[in-house]
């Protein structure tokens, strides 16, 4: 089934890159977290391209992306962040770098060079999204893409994809096939149950392999940390969010406990 890998607090004001800014905040901490996390699921199965994606807009997948980025290049691992939302590009707004040249123009020409930005994290480089193609998804799922990808392995550890939300339109779908793994992000506080269950009944349709949920803008108790007993163990079985009686706790649980349902048919 779908597991939480990560629980990120709410970060408060704009999106931003907190591993930089901000590295003692509980956020940041949430991110070294989720970092870890992912490197013990790594151990068995690789998991050199990762895409990050959301069931809708604005819960938080540009920011969980660029952090989890910079937090694997903070631990020495040599990481390129991809900005694969081509229809509406926001990681490069978060790492404070320019989405004018990169990835459409990889796609076309079939090369990276001169694309490539650096950023303000050593070890992390950036591709921006590039112009916005009149066809995304075919791009994206195409064979020129996973021959970028595998040139981009030649010299990096890890690849972040930052791709657009899954409900909308067929992007990430198409994206999802080139990829070892997909990491979903829910907003808490945003995010509907039957929204994010939609999102993992299409990745599991797709066939692709979901590592697990990231729960975002998690509300924190008294001295900053999150009140963990909400969000795992048997908690998850009920469902609350959607009838008034639960708020955001009762719609963090119940959104991935029906999210885990529908992937553990996969197996």
């Amino acid at each position: 089934g779908l597991e939480t890998v990560g629980v990120i607090g709410q970060a408060g004001g704009e999106e931003e890159l907190v591993m930089v800014h901000r590295p003692l905040s509980p956020v940041a901490e949430g991110f070294r977290k989720l970092r870890t996390n992912l490197e013990f699921l790594a151990v068995d199965e690789a998991l050199r391209t990762l895409m990050v994606t959301s069931p809708g807009p604005a819960e938080g997948k540009s920011m969980v992306s660029t952090n989890l980025a910079a937090a694997a290049a903070q631990a020495g691992r040599r990481v390129v962040l991809i900005e694969a939302d081509l229809r509406n590009p926001r990681a490069s707004e978060v790492i404070a770098r320019s989405s004018k040249v990169g990835l459409t123009h990889a796609l076309v020409e079939g090369s990276v060079n001169g694309k490539l930005q650096g950023t303000e994290v050593e070890g992390l480089l950036f591709l921006g999204a590039g112009e916005k193609p009149p066809n995304p998804a075919e791009l994206l799922g195409s064979a020129r893409m996973g021959e970028v990808l595998d040139r981009l392995l030649e010299s990096v550890d890890l690849i972040v994809i930052d791709s657009a939300p899954m409900l909308p339109v067929a992007d990430s779908v198409a994206l999802s096939r080139r990829v070892d793994g997909v990491l979903l992000v829910v907003d808490v506080g945003r995010t509907r149950a039957s929204a994010a269950q939609q999102a993992a009944e299409g990745l599991r349709q797709a066939g692709a392999k979901v590592v697990g949920a990231v729960l975002n803008n998690v509300p924190t108790g008294g001295g900053g940390y999150y009140n963990y007993r909400y969000y795992y163990g048997d908690e998850y079985n009920a469902y609350y969010g959607e009838d008034g009686k639960g708020g955001k706790r009762g719609r963090a649980k119940g959104l991935v406990s029906r999210v885990r349902d529908v992937l553990r048919n996969r197996r």
